[in-house]
C-alpha cells in the first residue's frame, strides 16, 4: 500500500510538472526518492509514507527534519490546513496525485493544481461523518455503552437508530472494536481518540459555530437567575 501511493505519485507528478522520479527502498525511513527536474541537478530525498496525515503529527515531521537536511513527506491525501502547516513549517511534501511543495537548498518547486485522486464509495468512513463523529464521542467518554442496545446507544448519543449499526460496523472494519462473543472489545482507543480530533476540527467543528455577539454592558455586572 505504501509503495503504491510513491508510485502513484511519482507517475502523477510527470504530468504537468515534467519532473521524473525514482523510488529507492533504503534504510532510512520508508526510502529514498530521486527528482529530476529539466534544468537542474537531481535531488534525493529521505522519505516517511503516510497514507494519511493528523495535525498531532507535525510535531513528528519536525524532528524528521531535523534529522534529515532533505526531508520528503509522501502522503496519499492532505487536507488543505494540513499542507498550509507544512508550507509555514517548510515541511517538503508529494501528494499521491502529484501535487508537491519543495523547499530546499534554492530548490524551489509548488504544483497544487492536480484535483484528489477519486476512490471508491463505501461506508468505510460513517463513523467519522458529522453524525458518526457525535456517536463516536459518546462511545469514547463512555466506553461500555457499545454494548448496550441500538435504540440505548441512539438515545445517549443524540443521533438516529440508523446511524448506530452503520458506526459499529466502521469501527469494527478499521479494527477499534473487536466483536467476543455476544459483545465488543476495544482496541486502540488512542489511535480512535487521535482519529476523533483530526475529523472534529475538520467535519464537525465549522459547523457548530453559530454567530458571535458583544455585550453592550460590563458582563460582570449581569443580573443572571
Amino acid at each position: 500500500m505504501e509503495k503504491e501511493i510513491v508510485h502513484n505519485a511519482l507517475k502523477n507528478l510527470e504530468n504537468p510538472g515534467d519532473i521524473s522520479g525514482q523510488f529507492e527502498q533504503g534504510d532510512s525511513l520508508d526510502g529514498e526518492i530521486i527528482l529530476h527536474f529539466p534544468y537542474q541537478p537531481p535531488l534525493r530525498l529521505v522519505i516517511e509514507i503516510k497514507k494519511e496525515l493528523r495535525h498531532h503529527q507535525i510535531l513528528q515531521l519536525l524532528e524528521r527534519k531535523q534529522e534529515y537536511k532533505n526531508f520528503m513527506l509522501v502522503a496519499g491525501k492532505l487536507h488543505p490546513a494540513i499542507k498550509k502547516r507544512l508550507q509555514e513549517e517548510r515541511i517538503t511534501y508529494l501528494e499521491e496525485n502529484g501535487n508537491i511543495y519543495i523547499l530546499i537548498d534554492g530548490t524551489y518547486v509548488f504544483i497544487d493544481t492536480n484535483k484528489p485522486l477519486k476512490t471508491e464509495k463505501s461506508s468505510s468512513k460513517k463513523a467519522f461523518t458529522k453524525t458518526g463523529l457525535k456517536l463516536v464521542f459518546s462511545l469514547l467518554i463512555h466506553p461500555e455503552l457499545v454494548n448496550a442496545r441500538q435504540r440505548t446507544i441512539a438515545e445517549k448519543s443524540g443521533v438516529s437508530l440508523g446511524t448506530v449499526p452503520k458506526v459499529i460496523k466502521t469501527l469494527k472494519d478499521q479494527g477499534f472494536l473487536i466483536a467476543h462473543k455476544n459483545h465488543y472489545l476495544w482496541e486502540d482507543c488512542k489511535g480512535l481518540l487521535d482519529r476523533w480530533t483530526n475529523d472534529y476540527d475538520q467535519h464537525l467543528k465549522p459547523k457548530l459555530f453559530r454567530a458571535r455577539y458583544e455585550l453592550r454592558k460590563d458582563w460582570r455586572n449581569l443580573e443572571l437567575t
